[in-house]
């Protein structure tokens, strides 16, 4: 999140529009894929250590040395892919609009804006164990007519952003972000 209002943040921004908040998922969420790719990153490193101590095995190294190639690349291709699904999944908050980008998978994404003046209400919602644990939460945002409802999941500071965007609603310069209301 940012303090003070961004000029120029994304290539669909008009002129006059102003970014209060560039808000993505935490990052905790992501820790366990994270977590368990790097011990399989470690154990396929040591294929051939586990092989001789655990298996009493001896094997070949060209096979071995294939075998952590492949494991190896196929795991770092997922962990990219992970990567880039948390860093380019983010949701703006703009003086005009609500912006939601949504990155799936590599070269599928899905964009979903929605003026300030169509949002019918902002609702916070703690879901899960991480939602407890961690303070984190789901952001509703419905709107009114065929406009799409938007949903930022596992945000910090839910509470404030929901203040910020009600603010916007009623036409009033949010708080604590680039001035006075």
């Amino acid at each position: 999140m940012v303090n003070k209002p961004l000029k120029k943040c994304f290539i669909n921004q008009n002129d006059d529009e102003v970014v209060y908040m560039v808000i993505r998922r935490s990052f905790i969420v992501e820790l366990p894929w994270v977590i368990l790719s790097t011990i399989f990153f470690v154990v396929f490193l040591n294929l051939n250590l586990i092989a001789e101590i655990y298996f009493n095995i001896k094997l070949d190294y060209d096979l071995i040395y294939f075998i952590q190639f492949s494991l190896a690349l196929s795991l770092l291709t997922f962990m990219a892919n992970k990567f880039f699904n948390w860093f380019y999944t983010v949701n703006i908050i703009t003086n005009q609009r609500i912006i939601d980008f949504d990155f799936d998978h590599l070269g599928d994404k899905n964009v979903v804006e929605t003026l300030v003046k169509n949002i019918q209400s902002v609702t916070v919602k703690n879901i899960g164990f991480a939602s407890f644990l961690f303070g984190l939460s789901r952001l509703q945002i419905l709107t009114s007519g065929d406009n799409p409802n938007i949903e930022f999941d596992y945000i910090s500071d839910a509470y404030k952003v929901s203040d910020m965007i009600s603010d916007l609603t009623r036409g009033v310069h949010p708080s604590g972000v680039g001035g006075n209301k």
